[in-house]
């Protein structure tokens, strides 16, 4: 909202009243039409970085927001690869690029080379996630501690809003990485939402 009120050429003439959907495609056609009163690659966070990759996979630019992303391992973009690899309209040579984005940030390594079909790689991506998960439960360090538990407050609020069996399936596998990465209920964040501490705090000890 702030960026439509500042730049007049966003193309939104009421914000406030703007959809989401919108209102973030608007603004991201304002970032992509007006590069240079961007920071520079090498400044910019990981979210422009990707959109700047998945905008145009084949451009010199996208190759650079590609080679930043894998050189800083920003954890939260694991989740974004994932459900960016299993959408269903990606072409085969973003979808091996995005397997290889995937592996290198999260240091677990997953081959689609074999699947091609939606179904396939919702399975291989499937199987990649318990790998993941139980490679975050030997993390104890303050970095996957803190994307941890960003995860599980996505988690919650995601069951919250869907109750879609799969992700309660999801939350369940968030909460036992958590618990295996936390030994006190004194560690958990002190600005920690209430339902994600709960789930949490019964399991470990005080």
């Amino acid at each position: 909202l702030a960026l439509t009120r500042i730049n007049a050429d966003t193309g939104i003439t009421n914000p406030e009243s703007a959809e989401p959907d919108v209102l973030e495609d608007e603004v991201l056609e304002w970032f992509f039409q007006n590069r240079n009163r961007l920071l520079e690659p090498e400044e910019r966070p990981w979210p422009l970085l990707m959109r700047d990759y998945l905008r145009a996979p084949d451009s010199q630019e996208a190759e650079e927001a590609r080679a930043l992303i894998i050189e800083r391992k920003p954890l939260r973009s694991v989740d974004y690869l994932a459900e960016a690899l299993l959408a269903a309209d990606a072409e085969d040579a973003i979808r091996d690029n995005l397997a290889d984005m995937l592996g290198e940030v999260s240091g677990v390594g997953i081959d689609i080379s074999e699947a091609r079909q939606a179904e396939e790689i919702r399975e291989v991506v499937h199987q990649w996630r318990g790998r993941w998960h139980e490679e975050l439960k030997t993390r104890k360090d303050q970095e996957h501690r803190d994307y941890t538990w960003w995860a599980l407050e996505k988690a919650v609020r995601q069951a919250k809003t869907n109750a879609y069996p799969e992700d309660f399936e999801h939350l369940q596998a968030i909460k036992e990485v958590v618990i295996n990465q936390y030994d006190t209920g004194r560690e958990i964040p002190d600005d920690a939402s209430r339902l994600p501490r709960e789930l949490v705090a019964e399991h470990l000890q005080h």
